[in-house]
């Protein structure tokens, strides 16, 4: 492992290149959260359709209009605008709800919301709260009808949202700001896996393998090393964050260090094809930074995908970049991790490639 611990000391020796690769990032991504001034993105945005249409469905109509920005949506367009995130929570209250509730009968709204997220919690609460305080009277009352509506004009002040839990969440701010630190990991690994060059110009590649180790052995270690390195700067700029910004990053922070811990292979593989491609360091860095910036912005580092157009979404699925900000997008979203199986299977199959393209690359040198 002497190849191994070579890279690393000679990565981390320098003051310069750890203020480059930790704290200028912190610095700049701290700057770009603090600069993004986004309360609209923790409205919550809701759906009602009443097939009851009685006093005591607008009475609910009514109490959710004060919680939430209210939207339109056809009973057939619920999935989509639940699943690509138009809509937090979708009620559909059902025909001949209130002569249920008047009769005693045990009915239930229907609501939609996204698997496993926090975002509609709130919405739900209410909802059920101010059904079964309904019920409650009801059966109180026997069903009068007219008393019914009376104690219900004075239901809805008794029942309170909790607003922490969805005003604290900036998601806008989060992916924004975890999109510049994708793009700040990319041009880091382009950096330090040009290390690679530097021993070709110095000859010290070509002693390195002509000594008793394999080309193999020699690039695997190499490899090893950056994505060490690679990895320590994803979860110090994420914790940095995290402590002094506060960023929102899903429901479990492990989730989000998994996504840049994929982020960390693709970086790396991806400096190491472009290195593999380049004569010098020069080269290599004007190549990766003029590949980084379309690659990025396709990809949905400066802006959510859902807001490109069908053709830029459409040559970003060509990219690492574009799988890895869905998955960030999903895990503020509060998805599963067996959400982001799809998104994880295409980064690997892109850094196996990049992986590919740069070791050959070196065989090809070699020989």
């Amino acid at each position: 492992m002497t190849v191994f611990r070579n890279t690393l000391k000679r990565i981390m020796k320098s003051k310069l290149q750890f203020a480059a690769l930790i704290i200028t990032p912190v610095i700049f991504l701290v700057l770009i959260a603090y600069s993004i001034n986004s309360d609209k993105s923790s409205t919550l945005k809701a759906a009602i359709i009443d097939n009851d249409r009685t006093a005591f469905s607008a009475m609910l109509m009514k109490g959710m209009e004060n919680k939430a920005n209210i939207s339109e949506v056809k009973i057939d367009g619920i999935r989509k605008s639940v699943v690509n995130g138009e809509i937090d929570y979708v009620l559909v209250i059902p025909e001949n709800f209130t002569a249920s509730i008047l009769e005693g009968e045990d009915r239930q709204l229907e609501g939609y919301f996204l698997k496993n997220s926090i975002r509609s919690l709130t919405l739900q609460r209410y909802t059920e709260a101010f059904i079964a305080s309904a019920k409650t009277i009801a059966n109180a009352l026997d069903g009068d009808e007219k008393n019914f509506y009376e104690a219900l004009s004075k239901l809805d002040r008794g029942i309170k949202m909790e607003y922490q839990t969805v005003g604290q969440i900036d998601r806008l701010k989060s992916y924004t700001t975890l999109g510049m630190m994708l793009m700040f990991m990319l041009m880091s690994s382009i950096f330090f896996t040009t290390l690679i060059l530097q021993d070709r110009e110095n000859k010290t590649f070509y002693r390195s393998i002509s000594a008793p180790i394999s080309l193999k052995s020699f690039m695997l270690q190499n490899i090893f090393a950056f994505l060490i390195v690679s990895v320590l700067q994803s979860t110090l700029l994420l914790l940095s964050l995290r402590l002094i910004v506060g960023l929102y990053m899903g429901d479990a922070i492990l989730k989000m260090h998994l996504i840049f811990v994929l982020a960390s292979i693709a970086s790396v593989s991806f400096g190491i094809a472009v290195s593999s491609f380049s004569k010098n360091v020069m080269q290599a860095c004007f190549t990766g930074l003029f590949i980084v910036f379309p690659m990025t912005f396709l990809g949905g580092c400066w802006w959510n995908n859902k807001h490109s157009t069908e053709m830029i979404r459409a040559i970003g699925k060509f990219t690492p970049v574009y799988w890895l900000m869905e998955s960030v997008d999903k895990v503020l979203n509060e998805q599963a991790l067996s959400a982001l199986l799809g998104e994880i299977v295409m980064v690997l199959i892109f850094s196996a490639v990049f992986f590919m393209f740069g070791t050959w690359r070196r065989s090809d040198i070699a020989r």
